[in-house]
């Protein structure tokens, strides 16, 4: 938690051995409603989210991220429903990567967020 040019933000990290899939199991009911809350009040939210065997890490925001939870919610126990394709990462979501000596740079393009915030 934290706050950005006077936004508060808040996340958290998560990471899957998947090549092609984040599976919607490694999240926590408490996780979602937390990140909910924060947007809900006027925040930014959001996963990150590590591909570890491919190297290769995702900021997925909370609209997209409550839209497969709630996919997730409704349809329990039917295939295809209990994770995120890659592809969905690859075309909507930001790859982060190091710049300027910063490790990981989560921070980049975030004021696209705070825009899509401005209900």
């Amino acid at each position: 938690m934290g706050y950005h040019k006077g936004v508060p933000i808040a996340f958290d990290a998560k990471e899957t051995k998947e090549e092609n899939r984040f599976p919607l199991s490694n999240i926590q009911e408490h996780q979602i409603e937390f990140i909910e809350n924060w947007y809900k009040y006027g925040g930014i939210s959001f996963l990150l989210v590590n591909f570890t065997k491919l190297d290769e890490i995702y900021r997925l925001d909370w609209l997209t991220l409550s839209w497969y939870w709630k996919q997730y919610q409704e349809n329990k126990g039917k295939r295809g429903f209990g994770s995120i394709g890659f592809n969905e990462f690859q075309c909507n979501c930001k790859r982060l990567k190091s710049r300027d000596g910063i490790m990981l740079d989560y921070l980049e393009g975030i004021e696209s967020e705070k825009t899509k915030n401005n209900r």
